[in-house]
């Protein structure tokens, strides 16, 4: 996230949450984990395509611009936070005090 923030194209692995970082082919190339001839492969495109590299660097930083903005990125913790206390974690009652005011009170008794 930080290198597409700074404007860089990024190769990385096709692992864990990196996809939704990382737009293949359009903000950096993902390749499978342990394929070091496409990780080479997709790193040398880059260095011998200046302007693919460009392309690649605005695009990233506009996807990370758009997509992981602090209002997004609160506004997502807020419906998981509210999905907690309405739906309880991992079948505990969260207290009552911790539901936000904006609501009206939701029984968490089970």
């Amino acid at each position: 996230m930080e290198a597409g923030a700074a404007g860089l194209p990024v190769v990385s692995t096709k692992h864990a949450g990196i996809s939704e970082v990382v737009i293949n082919a359009k903000t950096g190339f993902l390749v499978d984990e342990g394929d070091v001839d496409n990780m080479a492969e997709s790193i040398y495109r880059l260095l011998a395509n200046p302007e693919l590299a460009r392309e690649m660097s605005r695009n990233a930083r506009e996807h990370i611009a758009v997509s992981f903005n602090m209002d997004q990125s609160i506004e997502r913790l807020r419906i998981l936070l509210e999905s907690c206390v309405i739906n309880g974690v991992n079948g505990y009652d969260v207290p009552s005090q911790v539901i936000s005011d904006r609501r009206p009170a939701v029984s968490l008794e089970k």
